[in-house]
């Protein structure tokens, strides 16, 4: 077998001054995922999910794809993206959280430039990402110094491993969207809390409702009523799991009206009550 040796003028992916940090790591049980995050975002830091068994769909950053096993789905910070998945095709997957990110070129906590591909094949790497995930995770429970520095150094080859796949499905043409679909959809982002209607949106773009809506959901697979309740929901799921704020007040905020139609929307969406949706995922309980 022959040695091989390394060039030394190698590139420098990431900033000398920071070092990517792992914040959460997870691994889905031998039952699937049943409690979908819906339409949201972090601004401050960035997450990486490998689909171990399943079919799902996801929305990020305003294009709808379909995923299945062997697909890693990078979320940079402060895009939006929705997961779905049938009702007998849950997900099993791996999950991190990172932050400190700064690859050269790119803003704080992005992985993937403006324009590529959320959604990266591992094809043949599948092993070696899944082998990647599954050191973190271990070493992460072992919870003492030696082990959460694997666990560190572990997450920076994933990143770099991740960033080469990218570049090498570079050759695919660069994603693009109509800007009156994007116009609409960042109005609803900003204004989601508001008393929206299809009306209502198709008034401020001087358009008719009809035209609206089949644009809308041409682009993201979702009608715009669709994507306004999933992206309440979403930001509802974020308010439950990282603040003690009442139900109640919760709904108001993300522009739920009536507390009875934000449990039903939630319920539908979700699969469970927001109370036990809390409950369920501060206690750890995510499974089936």
């Amino acid at each position: 077998m022959p040695f091989y040796f390394l060039d030394q003028g190698q590139a420098i992916t990431f900033s000398p001054a920071t070092r990517p940090n792992l914040i959460s790591v997870f691994r889905s049980a031998d039952e699937a995922m049943i409690m979908p995050r819906v339409m949201h975002k972090h601004d401050d830091n960035l997450e990486i999910v490998l689909i171990r068994q399943g079919q799902g769909q996801h929305v990020i950053g305003g294009r709808s794809y379909l995923t299945g096993k062997g697909d890693i789905l990078v979320y940079n910070a402060g895009v939006l993206h929705d997961e779905s998945t049938g009702l007998y095709d849950s997900l099993q997957v791996y999950y991190c959280s990172v932050d400190q990110i700064q690859v050269q070129g790119l803003p704080a906590n992005q992985l993937l430039s403006k324009g590529s591909p959320a959604v990266i094949h591992c094809g043949a790497t599948f092993p070696q990402v899944e082998s990647l995930f599954g050191l973190m995770v271990d070493q992460a429970a072992l919870h003492t110094p030696q082990s959460m520095e694997i666990a560190q150094q572990a997450l920076s080859v994933l990143l770099l491993l991740i960033r080469s796949l990218s570049l090498q499905q570079a050759s695919d043409p660069p994603l693009t969207e109509p800007d009156l679909g994007q116009q609409i959809k960042d109005y609803i982002d900003q204004n989601y809390p508001e008393d929206l209607t299809l009306t209502s949106i198709a008034e401020v773009f001087h358009i008719n409702p009809y035209y609206l809506s089949h644009l809308f959901k041409e682009q993201l697979g979702f009608s715009p009523m669709q994507y306004l309740i999933r992206r309440r929901i979403g930001e509802a799921q974020s308010l439950l799991i990282h603040t003690d704020r009442p139900v109640k007040d919760i709904a108001t905020a993300v522009g739920f009206n009536h507390l009875n139609n934000f449990h039903n929307s939630f319920q539908k969406m979700v699969g469970m009550a927001p109370g036990r949706y809390r409950k369920q995922w501060h206690e750890g309980d995510l499974a089936k």
